[in-house]
C-alpha cells in the first residue's frame, strides 16, 4: 500500500504531520444514503483528510476534505467539513477520545506495510472528550540505530 496522506495539526503555532486515523466527526454525523468515502488517489484510500488544532489544552476539528463515492453509480463529489458540521471555523471536538502521536525532528525510516514515514521523536496527546490529558515527547525506540543510520545516509526504507 501507498504511503497514506497523513493528517495535519496546528500546535504551538506550527502545522505539523499527526498519525491519526479514526473518523474525524461526531457519532451523529452520517453520510447520505448510499455514500461512502472513497479515495481519489492511492495515497488517500480512506477519502478524506483532516486538519486538527490543539490550543488551550483542547482539540479542535479545524478543516476538512473528502471524496464521497455512490455505491451504486460511482458518482463522486468534494465535501467539506461545513457540509457535515454547522458553522465555520475550527469546532470543539467534544467526540474524540483518542491517542494522538505528531511527528516531530526528522524522518528516520519509512515502512511501507506501516503506511508511511517514521520520525525521530513523537508527541504524544491523549485526548479525552475532546481535553487533552497528557502531552508529553517520546523518542522513537522502535526504529534501530542502525536502521535510522541507514534511511539517512540513502534516503530510502531498510
Amino acid at each position: 500500500m501507498t504511503a497514506q496522506m497523513p493528517d495535519r495539526i496546528l500546535i504551538d503555532g506550527s502545522y505539523e504531520t499527526l498519525k491519526f486515523w479514526g473518523w474525524p466527526f461526531p457519532p451523529e454525523v452520517d453520510l447520505p444514503d448510499g455514500w461512502h468515502f472513497g479515495g481519489g488517489t492511492t495515497a488517500t484510500q480512506r477519502g478524506y483528510s483532516s486538519t486538527w488544532e490543539a490550543s488551550g489544552g483542547r482539540l479542535y476539528l479545524r478543516d476538512f476534505g473528502g471524496t464521497l463515492v455512490h455505491w451504486g453509480s460511482g458518482q463522486q463529489r468534494m465535501i467539506k467539513k461545513e457540509d457535515l458540521l454547522p458553522g465555520s471555523g475550527p469546532t470543539f471536538a467534544h467526540w474524540v477520545s483518542s491517542i494522538f502521536k505528531v511527528a516531530l525532528g526528522e524522518r528516520v525510516g519509512y515502512s511501507h506495510s506501516g503506511y508511511g514515514y517514521h520520525y525521530d521523536r513523537y508527541r504524544i496527546l491523549d485526548i479525552q472528550a475532546g481535553v487533552i490529558v497528557r502531552d508529553e515527547i517520546k523518542l522513537n525506540d522502535i526504529i534501530s540505530d542502525e536502521q535510522k543510520n541507514m534511511y539517512r545516509s540513502t534516503g530510502g526504507p531498510w
